[in-house]
């Protein structure tokens, strides 16, 4: 005869949860493989908390200062007035027959918007090591949480940019329409570079500083604060080729009226910003398995 059990109200040992019975089934928590795609049902799921990780970085980024948000119109005037002292008056570059001081900023808007999705989002991850190491969430989250920042800050910049407009009498173009294919080029190639980076920054903390020096480089190698015609006409098509040539190149023409980036340069630019996204995600999910040790 067996014996009785009495386990809170349960008086019969073939009352007792069986061993393959669902709620007896011990549940196994094991890393994902090295790469599983993009899962947008669970970032939809952790909706809330990307608000969260947007708004706190903006909070962070001008707490303590005495202009507080103005920082994000000021930054890119300063910016401006220097370039075109020193290209515009100085060294005369040309601008495309278009105001000097509206060549450079309008050029400057998207690459700020790159510029701080590559540093920000390569950084993201050691910048959130004290969450990260508590709870769970989907990691991506860090660098997207960035990059829409950023995004908020170029939205902002686009007040000045039309009083510019408005003062030297320019008007857009039709290409207004493909602001937000140079923008996604834009996101895509800047979260790219950013998960190729994060993992490099947690494990080797100096590699941050390498990141800024990368960034300030590749500002160069654009048609920023010149113009493309001032690169040899047999070497245009390789320079082109640079992922962010047709968003400062497009941007400028769908705002002022300037040369337009080809059709074939802006589909070779929006596959390679497609490709550096993939391989980004790539290594992010690779380093995502190992990144609570890292930190």
């Amino acid at each position: 005869m067996k014996p009785q059990i009495s386990i809170q109200g349960i008086s019969s040992a073939a009352e007792l949860p069986k061993e393959n019975t669902p709620s007896a089934r011990p549940i196994v928590i094991e890393p994902r493989s090295s790469w599983a795609p993009l899962d947008l049902s669970e970032l939809w799921e952790y909706r809330d908390l990307l608000y969260f990780l947007i708004w706190r970085d903006l909070k962070a980024r001008y707490r303590q200062t005495a202009l507080g948000p103005f920082w994000i119109v000021l930054q890119p005037i300063i910016s401006m007035a220097l370039y075109t002292i020193l290209f515009g008056y100085i060294a005369k570059l040309p601008s495309d027959g278009i105001p000097y001081s509206v060549f450079s900023y309008v050029g400057l808007m998207p690459w700020g918007f790159f510029a701080s999705s590559l540093t920000n989002g390569s950084s993201s991850l050691l910048g959130s090591k004290d969450l990260i190491s508590k709870i769970y969430f989907p990691r991506f989250l860090n660098p997207l949480a960035k990059t829409i920042g950023s995004l908020i800050d170029l939205s902002i910049e686009f007040i000045i940019l039309v009083l510019l407009l408005i003062y030297y009498r320019l008007q857009p173009t039709w290409g207004l329409a493909l602001i937000p294919l140079f923008l996604f080029i834009a996101a895509t190639t800047g979260l790219g570079f950013g998960m190729l980076f994060s993992g490099l920054v947690v494990k080797y903390r100096d590699f941050g500083n390498l990141v800024g020096y990368i960034s300030r480089t590749w500002m160069y190698t654009l048609p920023i604060v010149y113009s493309v015609t001032l690169i040899p006409e047999q070497w245009r098509f390789i320079y082109s080729l640079n992922p962010m040539f047709s968003v400062i190149v497009g941007f400028r023409w769908a705002l002022t009226g300037t040369e337009p980036p080809s059709p074939l340069i802006i589909a070779l630019n929006t596959v390679a910003g497609l490709l550096l996204f993939i391989c980004g995600m790539f290594v992010f999910k690779r380093v995502e398995r190992d990144i609570v040790d890292l930190l």
